[in-house]
């Protein structure tokens, strides 16, 4: 049995933001990876939620709340990189649907 975890798209992708948040700075690769693995962590907490509509509630409450608390951290701590690093966190937070991923009831 095969299982296709990521599509190669994405994959490209990601390293290409990988590159790219180390050129410009280590501190963005950090946080960048920071801000992605958080988001990971709780939508993984998140699967455990039966309901469809309390799930896609929690995820997009997590996903703006993260994005606040990441986004203010590089405001205050990083201020060479808070441009960048917001633009990247607004670009995943547009691509990432938490409904497409809702288990029907």
């Amino acid at each position: 049995m095969k299982i296709n975890l990521v599509k190669k798209p994405t994959i490209a992708a990601l390293v290409t933001i990988m590159i790219f948040c180390l050129y410009i700075d280590i501190n963005l690769l950090a946080i960048t990876i920071a801000y992605t693995t958080a988001l990971t962590l709780f939508f993984l907490i998140g699967k455990k939620i039966s309901s469809a509509a309390s799930y896609v509630f929690y995820s997009w409450s997590v996903k703006w709340a993260l994005f606040i608390i990441f986004t203010a951290y590089a405001a205050i701590n990083l201020t060479s990189i808070y441009f960048y690093s917001m633009m990247i966190f607004i670009g995943v937070n547009v691509f990432l649907s938490p409904a497409l991923e809702a288990k029907e009831v």
